[in-house]
């Protein structure tokens, strides 16, 4: 068993973060997966992904390897965190961000300032 955080499409394109943690670990040369999951098909799709440079193939391929995923049951999703985020006239430039990575940068200041 194994719990983890992983976020596969913060930077808008998750071949990294989905190579990372489904990819096989053949030697440890993937030590980010700790599951264990090994599967020489999705590992093909991987590898046809990382040379394809065309935008809607690349698309198709994800699609095809979190299929994968889903279909070998690879992993027992338990939920997704629902995140609010507040603030107040006394700050400025706080926006909302689809990813955690963006939520507070150096944007945000003290309103007037």
């Amino acid at each position: 068993l194994l719990i983890s955080n992983i976020t596969t499409a913060n930077t808008g394109d998750p071949e990294i973060y989905l190579s990372w943690y489904w990819k096989s670990n053949f030697h440890g040369e993937n030590p980010q997966n700790g599951s264990g999951y090994s599967n020489p098909a999705l590992d093909a799709k991987f590898n046809a992904l990382a040379v394809e440079f065309d935008k809607s193939k690349r698309r198709q391929l994800i699609i095809e390897i979190q299929q994968i995923i889903l279909n070998d049951s690879a992993a027992l999703f338990l939920g997704y965190p629902q995140t609010n985020i507040i603030s107040s006239t006394a700050l400025a430039g706080v926006k909302m961000y689809p990813s955690d990575y963006y939520w507070v940068t150096d944007l945000i200041k003290l309103a007037g300032k």
